[in-house]
């Protein structure tokens, strides 16, 4: 069975752990920071446009959060809601946004 088959039916293919979920959060937002600077140049020194860095979560929350609980606190709501998260095409943001209890073990996380 592939991944992608296993993701749709379900199958768990690895456990996220709410210090990973937080670091992701981090990461984003220096994500963030750096797409911001990269909008500032067209292209790299090969001629070609650079490539931005996608996001772990939803670029919406992203753009909104002041700070990774923030943003923790965004996705916990997306995913209690059922919103966009879990509909995401790409495969972490639907691990992260289908979990609202690590979601929530993060938060607490940040917030200590």
């Amino acid at each position: 069975m592939t991944p992608r088959m296993m993701d749709v039916h379900g199958t768990k293919l690895m456990e996220l752990k709410p210090s990973s979920i937080l670091a992701a959060a981090e990461k984003d937002l220096q994500r963030r920071v750096d797409n911001l600077q990269l909008c500032k140049v067209s292209v790299d020194n090969s001629g070609y446009p650079f490539q931005f860095q996608r996001f772990a979560f939803l670029a919406p929350h992203v753009r909104a959060a002041k700070s990774a609980a923030d943003l923790l606190r965004r996705a916990l709501r997306d995913a209690e809601d059922g919103g966009r998260g879990i509909l995401s095409h790409k495969r972490m943001t639907r691990l992260i946004y289908g979990q609202p209890d690590l979601l929530r073990a993060a938060l607490e996380l940040a917030n200590s």
